[in-house]
């Protein structure tokens, strides 16, 4: 039976419990950068000194930023690995056109960055139990060293948003490879000659970027930025797919 006359919701909700099954090692990555990240954090706090009348203090400030960053670089990684010939191949018996395997990335993309964004909380969390118990340092907690419940699910949401973008960033770029063999190779070149002559040009083309999303104030307003702009990325994704060849 060809997939014309199938139901597509059915082809991809079979598409996505085969990704899921072969795509485990997925999660297992995860962790281990999620751990490394956490380790980073821990051994490498920022240091800080200042005296007056003969008394000095030593200062460190713990972060969880390694883990928001390395979690981020997974994301973007594999939406990048999703869009490549080589796994498209390997789910081709379930795929009838290039559509609903796209469809079926999506989705996954979706629910890993889903598990990412809870875990990447629960780091944090965790972060925050090693200073508070086994740093052995006098501890100064500033107001928002602890979290309320609101806080961590807000924080949650926040972050699933912001890797389901990251993902989506991932997925583009990967898509884009598609127009020439050569692109996969010569994409990180021009992307890095790109941000030479933007910095050149324009030092602050980059850090407005940065500051469009990630110094937005309000919760809602930027969830409807990252909702808004992996909706268009996904969508000119899709355009791309259907109008390029994948499987030769």
């Amino acid at each position: 039976m060809s997939l014309n006359k199938m139901d597509h919701s059915t082809v991809v909700g079979k598409q996505l419990n085969y990704k899921l099954k072969v795509n485990v090692g997925m999660f297992t990555s995860l962790v281990i950068v999620q751990v490394i990240a956490l380790f980073l954090s821990i051994i490498g706090p920022m240091q800080g000194f200042s005296g007056m009348n003969e008394v000095e203090v030593e200062s460190k400030s713990y972060s969880a930023y390694n883990v928001i960053l390395f979690t981020s670089i997974w994301a973007l990684i594999h939406a990048i690995i999703m869009t490549t010939k080589k796994d498209w191949e390997k789910s081709f018996p379930f795929v009838g056109n290039g559509r609903t395997n796209d469809l079926s990335n999506f989705l996954f993309l979706i629910g890993i960055s889903i598990v990412a964004g809870i875990l990447t909380i629960l780091s944090t969390i965790m972060l925050r139990v090693y200073i508070y118990y086994f740093s052995g340092e006098y501890l100064f907690m500033t107001p928002g060293f602890v979290l309320s419940g609101q806080e961590v699910w807000t924080g949650i949401f926040i972050m699933i948003m912001h890797l389901i973008f990251m993902c989506a960033v991932g997925y583009f770029l990967g898509t884009l490879t598609r127009f020439h063999r050569l692109l996969p190779t010569l994409l990180p070149i021009i992307l890095l000659g790109l941000l030479l002559v933007f910095s050149q040009t324009n030092s602050d083309f980059m850090m407005n970027i940065f500051q469009f999303y990630y110094q937005e104030m309000s919760a809602t307003i930027f969830v409807l930025k990252t909702m808004l702009s992996t909706v268009i990325l996904f969508a000119i994704s899709l355009f791309i797919s259907s109008r390029t060849e994948v499987r030769r």
